[in-house]
């Protein structure tokens, strides 16, 4: 039996950035600007490479403002067949998110974005029969970053081993003077200097 969103690890192959293709362009040129964050599997019974993504703005103009899906035969053309802005979900910015096919045959995607109640990172999840159905309307949260007792989680990345789910997450540790609502005036801990590593 396979299982087409196994993913096998091992020592990657050397290669040139320049010989890299573009798959989609940033939405404008200059500092802050790009496309990327990308969550990508490929579908054995659909017979298909999906790929989620986000697309950001710098700072003052909006920080992370969209994501979306996009599908492709050949790994290289894709189509964009799902959007969402950041205001679906209520947040200042999105940022990376995993895309998942269950064992059950549903898709996933277990999505970081800034709370609007706390202007903390946080991660929730969409379920749905196919990547062109998400609905943010129908989100769960999956982890806060009180769950973890620290500032913040994003950026989640889901692997399947043995039947069961794991999740590898960026965090933000509270630092040793304690919380203090104004390390998330900002609402982007991360990029403080306030939270760190002991």
């Amino acid at each position: 039996m396979t299982i087409e969103h196994k993913r096998w690890f091992g020592i990657p192959p050397l290669f040139d950035p320049k010989d890299g293709i573009t798959i989609f362009d940033p939405p404008s040129n200059g500092a802050g600007y790009w496309i990327g964050a990308p969550s990508a599997i490929y579908d054995n019974d659909k017979e298909k490479f999906y790929l989620y993504y986000r697309r950001r703005k710098p700072r003052e103009l909006g920080r992370g403002y969209e994501c979306g899906i996009a599908e492709s035969i050949d790994d290289i053309t894709f189509k964009q067949i799902w959007v969402a802005s950041k205001d679906n979900f209520g947040s200042i910015s999105v940022e990376r998110a995993a895309l998942v096919k269950t064992l059950e045959g549903k898709y996933r995607l277990y999505i970081g974005y800034v709370a609007p109640e706390d202007n903390k990172w946080k991660i929730d999840m969409m379920e749905a029969d196919s990547p062109y159905k998400f609905n943010p309307d129908t989100k769960k949260l999956i982890l806060a970053s009180e769950d973890c007792g620290v500032e913040g989680v994003k950026d989640p990345y889901i692997m399947i081993i043995g039947g069961l789910y794991y999740m590898l997450m960026s965090y933000a540790p509270t630092p040793h003077i304690g919380s203090d609502r104004s390390f998330h005036a900002t609402a982007d801990i991360f990029n403080t200097g306030n939270t760190y590593f002991s």
